[in-house]
């Protein structure tokens, strides 16, 4: 105590704030997100999957994966016929931090062509064909695309195609308005698991329909070769 209280031996306080301690922090804050990731997979696995309808519990993943990834917004984009019966994109289902503006409310972010004069939306909708991770920071983007980022205060973005059987349904994004940012590989395998558990659901959810519609077609036939049989009668 005597040789510390001299400057002899080490100060208690700069042992706390020593670099074995700082990667500590680090490696528990990392835990402590990962753990969060996994919960909001889990949730995803017993909710979506495991649900009659995904979209009950699609929010609440959203939500979930926020938190869970601490970016400013998460976002699920669905890629369809726009109007003008060319390809368009409209954001379904989102989740927004305290401070920042949701986009599924916006009518601007509804059926938004996939062609631009300028910027990457285009080239970024061919990757997603391809079933691509889309990755870009704002110092990459340019023409409209950076008009939105600018907007909104995006720093950084990633996107996971949602792919089915048939091809690219849609997205599932992640927006940091704070920092701009590589993605780790944890936050891109969770995005990919959280990917493909919606497009099961999804596929899942138009088998069964397909399915219903099946059956009454089946019943409608049924009941019309019965009446042909009563007026043969």
């Amino acid at each position: 105590i005597v040789a510390a209280s001299l400057g002899l031996g080490p100060d208690l306080n700069d042992a706390a704030h020593s670099p074995s301690h700082a990667i500590t922090d680090v490696a528990l804050a990392e835990l402590g997100r990962r753990t969060a990731m996994l919960d909001a997979i889990s949730y995803a696995a017993t909710q979506i999957v495991g649900g009659t309808d995904w979209r009950a519990g699609i929010q609440e993943l959203l939500d979930r994966l926020g938190r869970a990834t601490e970016v400013s917004r998460v976002t699920l984009f669905e890629i369809h016929e726009g109007p003008d019966r060319q390809p368009a994109e409209s954001c379904r289902y989102d989740w927004a931090d305290i401070g920042f503006a949701r986009l599924s409310d916006d009518p601007r972010y509804h059926n938004i062509p996939l062609r631009e004069p300028e910027g990457q939306l285009h080239e970024w909708a061919a990757a997603r064909q391809r079933g691509e991770i889309v990755q870009a920071t704002l110092r990459d983007v340019t023409g409209e695309t950076r008009q939105t980022f600018l907007e909104h205060g995006t720093q950084a973005f990633i996107s996971v195609p949602i792919m089915l059987r048939a091809g690219v349904w849609g997205f599932l994004g992640l927006d940091d308005c704070r920092h701009e940012r590589q993605w780790s590989e944890l936050e891109i395998d969770v995005l990919k698991t959280a990917a493909a558990l919606i497009a099961g659901a999804i596929e899942r959810a138009d088998a069964d329909k397909e399915l219903r519609r099946s059956r009454e077609r089946y019943a409608l036939a049924a009941r019309g070769a019965n009446d042909g049989l009563w007026d043969w009668d």
